[in-house]
């Protein structure tokens, strides 16, 4: 098993609860896709004429499963979960910020089966990650125990995508409380289970939940959210995943349903309370007001995430040349040398990316060293866009 996917809890706990995006109910379909994302290496997405293919093993000759075990013919593409918490942020596990190069890691949205063997991609659904805004993974037996990164994405995420709110207040997360959890058990495509329980809130420090999640390698980072659809916490890790049987194959580790629960999960209010403290300017989940649920503002017109065109709303009329033009020349009329987000525009055939250097959003007028990385302000620039991910 590779270093970065930890052994995550044992798989099953009593009935196996974990569904697929379109046998789930309407609020999990409606957090699968808007806010949960999937961590996977670009070397992994084809780019292709109807979209994105995923090239990546079966999930049963990744972990050498029995061949009747659930999902097994699945690719197996994802290395960990995240979950969307602001345009631009997603929240994740610490050691899945540090699987891969930053440049090379890809967070996916609707990574799921819409319908049986339906498994849809766009361009616009890969982004990439610029930097790591804060992070903590403390050591094992430590307390009070983290294990969160917040990534900054390379362009911000726009609707029918949409951040959930966060439950600030570690304490109301009580034992015996309900929930709903969503992540890439395995790495196949997102599942949702609804029959989790919390059987511990991590008292005296209140920085981890203990649940009985049916989870596997590859969820950390899933997001794990209470009825009314906040994000509670985000797994970490747990117990055993697979046994090997007399067949020589694997199978998913089964406990019953009243055993000890073994997966843990890091509570967003602590994972939240990290990043403000880290950079209170890189998010509006900081401002004082911001009350629990909290949930990130959307983002100002003249914002560092907004530009001349919003996605979404209809293309105009024009030529290709005469709209990247107009970009160009609204982004030089307002404040010069500060780098904004990038915004597609079609030009017959070609995808054009502008880079607006007229707007700057928190956080950006410092030079952010990620790995080897530096974030640096650029002028105002036009190119066509080059996918970063393979082609057929």
């Amino acid at each position: 098993m590779p270093q970065h996917e930890r052994v995550s809890a044992a798989v099953v706990h009593g009935a196996d609860d974990r569904r697929e995006y379109f046998e789930s109910d309407a609020a999990a379909r409606l957090l699968m896709d808007g806010a949960m994302v999937a961590l996977m290496a670009r070397s992994q997405l084809v780019a292709s004429t109807s979209g994105v293919r995923v090239v990546a093993p079966s999930l049963a000759d990744k972990a050498e499963l029995c061949a009747d075990e659930p999902f097994g013919e699945q690719p197996a593409g994802a290395f960990c979960s995240g979950v969307l918490v602001d345009r631009n942020l997603v929240l994740t596990a610490a050691h899945c910020a540090h699987a891969l190069r930053l440049d090379d890691v890809a967070v996916v949205s609707g990574y799921h089966f819409r319908e049986p063997g339906s498994l849809q991609l766009r361009a616009g659904d890969v982004h990439g990650v610029k930097d790591i805004v804060a992070e903590q993974e403390s050591p094992a037996g430590l307390r009070p125990h983290f294990d969160f990164a917040w990534l900054r994405l390379d362009r911000a995420v726009w609707p029918p995508r949409e951040p959930v709110a966060i439950r600030a207040d570690a304490t109301r997360v009580r034992r015996g409380d309900r929930l709903l959890f969503l992540g890439t058990g395995g790495g196949v495509p997102m599942k949702s289970d609804t029959g989790a329980v919390v059987g511990d809130t991590g008292e005296p420090w209140r920085d981890y939940l203990v649940a009985d999640t049916d989870t596997s390698a590859g969820a950390s980072g899933g997001g794990a959210f209470d009825e009314q659809g906040v994000l509670l916490a985000i797994l970490e890790g747990g117990g055993t995943d697979y046994a090997l049987t007399s067949e020589g194959c694997k199978r998913a580790v089964r406990r019953p349903g009243d055993a000890k629960s073994e997966e843990r999960l890091t509570l967003a209010a602590g994972a939240l309370a990290g990043l403000c403290a880290r950079d209170p300017a890189a998010s509006t989940l900081c401002r004082p007001d911001c009350g629990d649920p909290c949930r990130a503002l959307a983002p100002p017109e003249g914002s560092g995430l907004g530009c001349a065109l919003a996605p979404g709303r209809p293309a105009i009329a024009a030529t290709g040349v005469f709209v990247v033009l107009l970009l160009v020349l609204g982004c030089s009329r307002r404040r010069g040398g500060q780098r904004g987000p990038r915004r597609k525009t079609a030009t017959g055939r070609n995808l054009v990316a502008v880079r607006c250097a007229c707007h700057r959003s928190p956080g950006r007028s410092r030079k952010v060293q990620a790995r080897g990385r530096g974030a640096s302000a650029h002028p105002c620039e036009s190119r066509v866009l080059e996918p970063k991910m393979g082609n057929d």
